[in-house]
């Protein structure tokens, strides 16, 4: 029965051009361009159905969205967009949220958390983790230094103060948004390292097991 399980996580080789900052930028900003499609650029593939235009859509905002908007966007019908969007609640992959525009959909943040995991541990091998680990760790600290605070939470106060110049106080905004980045990203590099020792000792332990009863002494 053991034999049989495949994990799926096979670990590739560095390539020694491991960037996290492009990784976080990338994961979390990428498809920002989406939401600003313009109705010149806005064509769908003859090959995605609705629904997948749905998801595609709803999946790719940087802010929540009502289901009239999505539809619009994923050029099908309200009643569409809204049993889709139902759906992918469902599934975990949307999130709801109250807004003073009405019920809005997000991604669902556990489930893009737990994707990138997964993305890491499968295509990084775990000294690319770890440099990233550091990488990350430097730039909240060069934040540090710029801004004169200890925490992330020293500079999320500083936005309020009247200290600084409204620019400022938006520019601080800013780095407070990629400094909770990097922090959830760095958390989880740590998870993936772990995340591939944990399924590499398993598959050890299942494979020890498998040939153990190959050798178990037969009857007669």
């Amino acid at each position: 029965m053991a034999a049989g399980v495949d994990y799926g996580l096979t670990i590739p080789p560095s390539t020694g051009a491991y960037d996290p900052y492009t990784l976080m930028v990338n994961y979390y900003s990428s498809d920002a361009q989406a939401e600003r499609m313009t109705d010149q650029t806005r064509e769908w593939p003859v090959d995605i159905d609705g629904a997948e235009r749905v998801r595609h859509v709803a999946q790719t905002q940087t802010t929540p969205r009502d289901a009239e908007w999505i539809a619009e966007e994923a050029d099908v019908s309200t009643d569409t967009a809204v049993k889709c969007l139902t759906w992918l609640v469902d599934q975990w992959d949307l999130e709801v949220v109250e807004t003073t525009e009405g019920t809005c959909y997000k991604l669902d943040g556990v489930t893009h958390f737990l994707r990138t995991v997964r993305s890491l541990a499968e295509e990084h091998p775990v000294e690319d983790l770890i440099e990233g680990i550091g990488a990350l760790s430097d730039e909240i600290d060069a934040w540090k230094t710029t801004y004169e605070v200890d925490s992330l939470e020293d500079l999320r106060r500083s936005t309020d103060s009247d200290e600084f110049s409204a620019e400022e106080r938006r520019e601080r905004l800013e780095s407070v948004g990629e400094w909770e980045h990097f922090v959830q990203l760095r958390e989880a590099h740590q998870i993936a390292i772990s995340l591939q020792t944990s399924l590499a000792r398993l598959h050890t332990e299942l494979h020890i097991e498998v040939q153990g009863s190959n050798f178990l002494p037969q009857d007669g």
